[in-house]
């Protein structure tokens, strides 16, 4: 009678023990994944399925604009959050600049984009949409250009915050490009450079 109880107890001992392994070292995985590619939201009026793309650290890989949209930008995407945990506290990223890549074999299509910080707000308690605060404007009006990168001066503003979602934001990028199609509208990587 007791081996009848005993061998169940261990198989269901043994998948539990197994199932909470899989879990822990899949999610350490996705951790790492994400310090380079966090889940946060990106949205394109063309070519949405490429768009992450632009944020893989591969140049390699790119987004292409494939219409011009009717209104707005053509796309945004929220990129980093200005804060990361270092064991006691949330510590500002020390962030210099966002640098912009062409496409391979292509230059830089003239764009405006406008850098916000969004407010990082915590979902679960709050229903309302994040408020956003203007940084910068960027404008690239030159011809030729295989790279660019624009300063950001905001980081000496942030301070380390105990409390998250309080004083935390995430750096977010909305793109419009010229009214005008062209090969060249086309980005391979942007990114924050710290």
């Amino acid at each position: 009678m007791k081996v009848a109880i005993l061998i169940p107890l261990s198989l269901w001992a043994f998948a539990l023990i197994f199932g909470n392994y899989q879990i822990f070292s899949t999610t350490n995985t996705k951790m790492e994944i994400f310090h380079s590619q966090p889940p946060f939201r990106i949205g394109a009026v063309s070519n949405h399925k490429n768009l992450a793309l632009v944020l893989d650290a591969n140049l390699a890989t790119y987004w292409e604009r494939t219409e011009i949209p009717h209104s707005g930008s053509d796309f945004f995407l929220e990129m980093k959050l200005t804060h990361f945990w270092d064991g006691k506290v949330f510590s500002p990223f020390p962030t210099k600049s966002i640098a912009w890549k062409a496409c391979p074999g292509r230059t830089l299509p003239k764009f405006r984009a406008k850098l916000y910080l969004r407010e990082s707000i915590n979902v679960d308690k709050e229903l309302r949409m994040p408020k956003d605060q203007l940084i910068t404007e960027i404008k690239n009006d030159s011809n030729g250009l295989k790279e660019l990168s624009s300063p950001i001066s905001v980081v000496d503003n942030l301070k380390p915050e105990t409390n998250y979602p309080h004083g935390i934001s995430i750096y977010t990028l909305e793109v419009k490009l010229s009214e005008i199609l062209s090969p060249n509208d086309c980005f391979s990587e942007i990114m924050i450079r710290e």
